[in-house]
């Protein structure tokens, strides 16, 4: 009898620690407003964990680098994004796009028309193979030019491997 009651006690326990019973969303208030709010999924912790899987996007991959001065910016590419800081980061651009087909350390344009909340900005950018020193003094394969808000910022870029 005593084993039983025990086995029991650890079936309920560990049935109850892979369940996750939930009723509703949530809402985080601050006086009348609502400042968050969460959708609670129910469901085993596996298939919680499995969802929440799913819906999360591929890494993003570092693949190229450059970097400019006066004034300041430089340029990031990964897999599946582009992120431009320029004029020592009072501007910035993020542009959502896959270059996981791109050939960097090859020359290469990108031309870029990009629509943002109907204000309409045009990005270049232009990579040479020729040989280019950062302002940190290390050697860069490319040289790099960008165009992007009526101005044109100049610089070194590598691939990153």
């Amino acid at each position: 009898m005593k084993y039983t009651i025990l086995s029991l006690g650890i079936i309920l326990a560990l049935t109850a620690c892979n369940n996750v019973h939930t009723e509703s969303e949530k809402n985080i208030r601050e006086g009348d407003d609502t400042v968050a709010s969460a959708t609670i999924v129910t469901g085993s912790k596996t298939d919680v964990i499995e969802a929440l899987a799913e819906e999360e996007k591929p890494a993003s991959k570092p693949v190229y680098k450059a970097t400019g001065s006066e004034p300041g910016w430089f340029a990031e590419f990964y897999t599946n994004k582009l992120r431009l800081v320029t004029d020592y980061g009072k501007d910035s651009l993020i542009l959502d796009k896959s270059f996981s087909d791109i050939k960097f350390g090859e020359p290469m344009t990108l031309t870029e028309t990009i629509n943002n909340n109907g204000k309409i900005t045009k990005l270049k950018l232009v990579t040479e193979n020729k040989p280019c020193t950062m302002p940190s003094g290390i050697a860069a394969p490319q040289t790099v030019k960008v165009e992007w808000n009526g101005k044109t910022f100049q610089g070194c870029g590598t691939p990153i491997e």
